[in-house]
């Protein structure tokens, strides 16, 4: 499930699917950044690297409902290490998000 919600997370940040990947991010993320700050943000990203899929998955770390797991996209040195995730609302949620 992880893998799954991981693989959908990164086709919807670099296609710009921003109501996918606002979903698919913790309730901590999302209270972090403004919507339309995301929405700017992820537009960035998706312009920046173009399309992009997991080409392999690392479940780095599982613990009650929090993950860590590592997944390159192709991005050479911005690929994906260990980054955490959390389980809530019944599925797994990107909670890597930085709230400085």
């Amino acid at each position: 499930m992880l893998e799954q919600a991981v693989r959908r997370y990164v086709t919807a940040v670099y296609t710009a699917d921003s109501d996918t990947a606002y979903t698919l991010s913790s309730q901590r993320c999302r209270d972090s950044v403004p919507r339309a700050r995301f929405d700017s943000l992820l537009a960035l990203e998706a312009e920046d690297l173009g399309p992009r899929s997991v080409l392999s998955f690392k479940l780095d770390e599982l613990s009650g409902g929090s993950a860590v797991a590592s997944y390159p996209i192709g991005a050479g040195g911005r690929d994906p290490q260990h980054v955490p995730w959390t389980w809530e609302d019944e599925g797994w949620r990107f909670d890597g998000c930085h709230t400085d």
